[in-house]
């Protein structure tokens, strides 16, 4: 079956068979093709981690015209950019400038520069698309040029300079946000920047004028070329979130005793060890403390959680680490939707985070409380992620709760634990149950019926 969001490239597209994804390359993009595998700029790249490797297969009868048949290294989890932090989005561009620059000196360009090109392989960005490399015309400006603007430049600017959720506008305009929207929330001195200048303000006059950007008019060379490569990595590299302490990014460390830290993550690893999942999904993973833990017993962990905050700290951590952590920034009460063309291009993020254990730890409570969700709408969605669950049950006394109660001009007297435990009985079989010590708070491990 052929990849619904693969159909846009001419040069080739992908299929599913057997659980495994494919690459379809058509003859179009043979010289293309051949000058990246012969040039030595895949074993540079795949080398260094920087693109994704694959294996040339014989060309199956049902695509007998094909020039190749590939198959890629297979990731165990997709992301999009509006899911990810600003520095996730941040080194996605600085890893696309970077394969620019390097194809150069393999004759070769990248005609596509666009985050959708991009995923996180054990915590690090990786360049996907084996076909989006091109012959390079050395009077040719960069034809990806605007691409890069729009899809990585302006959704950090917004970040920047406005929201850091602002990426979230790429579920939108995932073909690109408009120069001007960036532009129009720029600090006036930073305007001035000579690379902001060139990029973002004097773009944005000109699409807003309708007249055409001089610099595809301007006789162009490779060292133009470059100069752009570097200015845009300038620019970049010189972007950062503002400081900010938000609500839940420094919760482990402030607001929760080690003892208590201490005996969940000893009943937690206890059953992870039991389980032995191949994947985890962390929901509500705060900045990773959990997922860490699952990543010593699981082969793939999703770590998901609204605070963008949260997930750019974990993600500048998994960095400097090989750990199997997908960052991803969530909400579970307005996760990604399904978008593009007939809604099938990109996945929900539901879809792709079917998991062998779900875990949603110091969560529960505020589902039920601040986004008032009956617990059987919480147990009902579990269910449908994973056949196993680990949840904590953080009752109506408890400190952290009290003060979302306080918050609230309504009550919940079916915010209790039994009635917690009826809600998640329709669907789940309590297989363990455990209080946490120095706690009210009670662990459960639950199986799905």
């Amino acid at each position: 079956m052929q990849v619904p969001g693969s159909y846009r490239d001419p040069a080739g597209f992908m299929i599913r068979q057997q659980g495994k994804v494919y690459r379809v390359v058509q003859p179009g993009y043979a010289m293309p093709y051949t000058q990246l595998m012969k040039s030595g700029l895949y074993e540079k790249l795949t080398g260094g981690g920087q693109l994704l490797a694959h294996k040339e297969l014989p060309v199956p009868a049902a695509y007998a015209g094909a020039y190749r048949f590939l198959e890629p290294e297979q990731l165990t989890a997709i992301s999009y950019p509006y899911e990810w932090s600003f520095s996730q989005l941040k080194d996605a561009a600085l890893l696309t400038l970077e394969i620019a620059e390097k194809s150069l000196e393999y004759g070769l360009t990248l005609k596509d520069a666009t985050p959708f090109n991009i995923q996180f392989r054990n915590g690090k960005p990786v360049f996907i698309d084996t076909l989006s490399f091109d012959n390079y015309d050395t009077k040719a400006p960069w034809i990806a040029y605007h691409q890069f603007c729009q899809t990585f430049l302006a959704p950090l600017l917004l970040c920047c300079y406005s929201d850091a959720d602002s990426n979230k506008l790429l579920t939108i305009y995932p073909e690109g946000i408009p120069l001007q929207m960036a532009a129009n929330v720029i600090p006036l001195h930073k305007r001035m920047n000579v690379n902001m200048m060139m990029h973002v303000v004097m773009p944005a006059k000109v699409k807003g004028t309708g007249k055409k950007n001089s610099q595809y008019q301007a006789a162009f060379s490779e060292t133009k070329f470059r100069q752009i490569l570097e200015s845009l990595r300038a620019l970049v590299s010189g972007l950062k979130l503002p400081e900010q302490k938000s609500t839940w990014n420094h919760y482990y460390e402030e607001d929760t005793t080690s003892v208590y830290l201490k005996h969940k993550a000893q009943q937690i690893a206890q059953w992870l060890k039991l389980l032995r999942p191949a994947s985890v999904a962390d929901w509500g993973c705060n900045t990773g403390h959990f997922s860490r833990l699952a990543a010593q017993y699981s082969q793939q962990v999703w770590a998901i959680d609204s605070d963008v905050y949260c997930i750019d700290r974990l993600y500048n951590s998994l960095k400097k680490e090989t750990l199997p952590i997908t960052a991803i920034s969530a909400s579970i009460t307005t996760p990604s939707p399904a978008i593009g063309w007939n809604n099938a291009e990109r996945e929900r993020l539901p879809d792709r985070t079917h998991s062998d254990v779900a875990m949603a730890l110091a969560l529960v409570h505020h589902l039920a409380i601040s986004n008032n969700l009956p617990l059987g709408f919480i147990a009902q969605m579990f269910a449908e992620q994973a056949p196993y669950l680990i949840i904590e049950f953080v009752p109506a006394t408890d400190e952290k709760c009290v003060q979302l109660l306080q918050q609230r001009t309504r009550t919940y007297p079916d915010y209790t634990e039994s009635a917690f435990e009826t809600a998640f009985g329709q669907y789940f079989e309590i297989t363990d149950k455990q209080p946490i010590p120095t706690s009210e708070r009670i662990l459960y491990l639950m199986k799905k019926k």
